[in-house]
């Protein structure tokens, strides 16, 4: 689609962009791989998440404190993520946690309630809901990929290391415990990929398969 060569707004006059040329061309990789993701997206795997998180809040780590007991079992349901290797893909890594495979676990349920820190988040931030939209997530943050992509998983955890050396209080202690369970667990979830990338390669043929055997 063209559209005028000049767009006028105000008194300024700005060039007008080809809406067809704006956007870099994809490659037919990354249109295959577009398409199948979509194609997922209209109708997403089912995740096992809030069964495993449930049996290890309720069952496996019940007695566990609190601190423990939540990240212990969030770590354990992430480690039992199915492990998905998709064709066209260079990255892996795709989790999928937005259908239940047995909604009757679900961590929103009445029984999880007065754990929850959705519903402790949601009570606290309600005065602030009409301030930043419809549509917000307590407890979200924004990751910094420049850190992660640098340091990696092991070095953020050594970094975590010293903080728990430093914290000045049995707080942040549990708050740094409770970070490098999750980022060991998010360690092993990768070795399982690993470990499926291994597997693929073995029968994969072309200049990608003798590049996953090199690295």
């Amino acid at each position: 689609m063209l559209v005028s060569p000049i767009a006028s707004r105000g008194s300024m006059s700005v060039p007008a962009l080809d809406a067809v040329q704006a956007f870099t061309h994809l490659s037919d990789r990354v249109e295959r791989f577009r398409a199948a993701s979509r194609a997922r997206g209209a109708s997403p795997p089912l995740s096992p998440k809030s069964r495993h998180f449930a049996h290890a809040f309720f069952d496996l780590y019940a007695r566990r404190p609190h601190w423990e007991r939540y990240a212990r079992s969030l770590a354990h349901a992430l480690e039992r993520e199915p492990v998905y290797i998709f064709d066209d893909e260079q990255l892996v890594g795709l989790i999928y946690q937005g259908h239940e495979d047995r909604p009757e676990h679900s961590i929103f349920r009445e029984q999880f309630k007065p754990f929850s820190h959705w519903e402790h988040a949601v009570r606290r931030s309600a005065n602030i809901g009409p301030f930043i939209g419809v549509s917000y997530a307590p407890g979200h943050v924004g990751w910094r990929w420049d850190r992660i992509l640098k340091l990696g998983v092991s070095g953020l955890m050594a970094g975590i290391r010293e903080r728990l050396q430093k914290a000045p209080d049995a707080k942040a202690k549990r708050l740094y415990r409770a970070a490098l369970i999750l980022w060991g667990s998010v360690l092993r979830w990768n070795d399982r990929h690993v470990a499926a990338l291994e597997e693929r390669a073995k029968t994969a043929a072309g200049p990608a398969a003798n590049s996953s055997r090199r690295s």
